[in-house]
């Protein structure tokens, strides 16, 4: 029996050969882009392979987005296995997303790391200023003590009353949002909590672990108007003397029906008297007026449609001489003092 052993070039060996290569790294933060994660400060990336762990560039912390996309591409590893775990990192230094896995080099490869929030919920501050001439509390005539509160924030149906400069500022910070879209109104009032005088509304979409802002305008919703009978020609005052005139009596009625103001002689009345002579000339005052049926986007103003009824009394309140028309006076929120004249007829 014969034969030779044929000994092989190394060039010609079968098994497959390993390649060194680059790791690519693509991020998604739990669905989200660097963009819409704001607050992510640092992506930190560790790989650790045969030899422990890889020294990398810059310690492994890297921005969220390089280039133009979210990523890294970290060059020359030498073929094998490695374990890689990629956090996010906010401001506060907080892992607030983090994924890991394992990845194999044979030349170049690709890896995307869809990175999962270790915080469930979400935080949002609210911020709110009262327009360019009145940005702050004080400008905007809240200017209560300490500890009363003022301003009304409200996310979804939850309500939290603070003081309008809360804090130092004008600005709140609400945690543990659950994620999803949240609709906030802020609301200012003067004078308790039952003369709202302000109002902005907005939304925000929150993700888990997310830290947001959202800064609200208020808009003025109420105002003063002073109420002036005069004769139904619309020009001539209205004469006491000649209409045998002693009281006038106001009632204000908003497009619901309900009257405007309560009496306060009178529980569960509605209404204001006073002597002819003094408020024929003057007129009726109210420092403050619900206005917050419609909104104006031209004018930027909420506007609310008030039916006046003056009645003149002459011996009493049975003895009417003259009344109002049933035409509607339109009130626009902001204004102090809108003076509205009121046709009187005789009855």
């Amino acid at each position: 029996m014969s034969g030779c052993v044929v000994h092989r070039d190394s060039g010609d060996d079968p098994r497959p050969v390993a390649h060194n290569g680059d790791i690519t790294f693509l991020w998604s933060l739990g669905g989200r882009t660097c963009a819409e994660a704001s607050e992510v400060r640092w992506i930190h990336v560790t790989l650790a392979g045969a030899r422990g762990v890889e020294q990398l560039e810059n310690d492994g912390y890297f921005g969220c987005t390089l280039d133009g996309w979210d990523g890294i591409k970290l060059t020359d590893f030498a073929s094998g296995t490695y374990n890689y775990t990629v956090d996010a990192i906010d401001a506060s230094d907080r892992v607030i997303y983090t994924a890991s896995g394992t990845l194999s080099v044979n030349g170049h490869v690709s890896v995307p790391v869809t990175l999962n929030p270790l915080i469930t919920t979400g935080s949002l501050e609210v911020s709110w200023s009262f327009g360019a001439q009145r940005p702050s509390c004080a400008q905007a005539g809240i200017t209560s003590e300490a500890g009363v509160s003022d301003v009304r924030v409200t996310i979804d149906s939850t309500s939290y009353d603070l003081p309008c400069s809360y804090g130092g500022g004008q600005s709140a910070i609400f945690d543990d949002l659950a994620p999803g879209t949240h609709h906030v109104t802020i609301e200012g009032y003067i004078g308790g909590l039952d003369r709202l005088w302000y109002r902005g509304l907005g939304s925000i979409t929150i993700a888990a672990g997310g830290s947001y802002q959202l800064p609200l305008g208020l808009d003025p919703v109420a105002a003063g108007a002073t109420f002036v009978p005069v004769m139904s020609d619309g020009a001539t005052p209205f004469n006491c003397a000649a209409t045998g005139s002693n009281t006038l009596h106001i009632q204000l009625f908003d497009a619901r029906g309900n009257c405007f103001p309560e009496d306060p002689l009178s529980p569960g009345g509605c209404g204001f008297n006073g002597s002819c002579e003094a408020f024929a000339t003057a007129g009726f005052f109210f420092n403050y007026i619900p206005a917050g049926d419609d909104y104006d986007p031209a004018a930027k103003a909420w506007t609310a449609g008030w039916t006046a009824v003056i009645k003149a009394w002459g011996r009493d309140a049975t003895d009417i001489k003259y009344e109002s028309s049933a035409g509607s006076v339109l009130i626009v929120a902001g204004l102090e003092n809108q003076r509205k004249p009121v046709l009187m007829f005789a009855k």
